[in-house]
């Protein structure tokens, strides 16, 4: 099929690509789409964020996961001023708890969501100056953690959460988080869907 394009992709990168497809479970030794495959072609994402999200969603850890995914999908929210470098690695290695670079950027989004809800969007953009942390970058890993959730729920893996209410919505969300603090489980599936890398 790529032999009739305009400009055709060497066969080298093509083979390459059907390889790395099925090494990571897309498509299996026929080149069929697998169904992980068919769920990673409904996703607007790469296929290691993609596989990140789904693994997520099926081991009931997904809102960690999702903003995990929103960060890769963006950009590290820490902030590494050059006159400042030194304080800022000192201050960003707090959120590492876990030895993690992941589970770190998890852990200021997490710090300064809770900042911002228990004081104030003045306190919260005071905590991100306070740590090197970008606020834009936060709060975009919030919005595309949502639309992950959106997504997936469309795909039937998520509940859909506009439509519900109060503790309905509540209790859908508990239930797809129910191993969020989970943090073996977390690096497990970190593991998983961004293998090779």
């Amino acid at each position: 099929a790529f032999a009739k394009a305009l400009t055709p992709p060497p066969e080298a990168a093509v083979t390459a690509a059907i390889t790395g497809l099925q090494r990571t479970a897309a498509l299996d030794e026929e080149e069929q789409l697998t169904p992980l495959g068919r769920h990673l072609a409904a996703l607007p994402v790469d296929i290691g964020v993609g596989r990140l999200i789904l693994y997520g969603s099926l081991f009931r850890c997904t809102q960690p996961i999702l903003l995990i995914a929103a960060a890769l999908s963006d950009r590290s929210p820490f902030l590494q001023p050059m006159a400042k470098r030194d304080e800022a690695k000192a201050i960003q290695q707090t959120f590492n708890l876990h030895q993690s670079d992941h589970l770190a950027t998890l852990e200021a989004h997490r710090q300064w969501e809770a900042t911002v809800k228990q004081f104030g969007k003045n306190a919260g953009r005071h905590f991100c100056e306070k740590h090197f942390l970008s606020e834009r970058t936060l709060s975009g890993m919030t919005d595309a953690a949502q639309q992950f959730w959106d997504q997936l729920s469309t795909l039937g893996l998520l509940p859909r959460l506009r439509g519900l209410h109060g503790t309905d919505k509540d209790a859908a969300r508990a239930a797809a988080n129910k191993h969020a603090d989970n943090i073996p489980l977390l690096k497990s599936v970190l593991c998983a869907g961004l293998f090779p890398n």
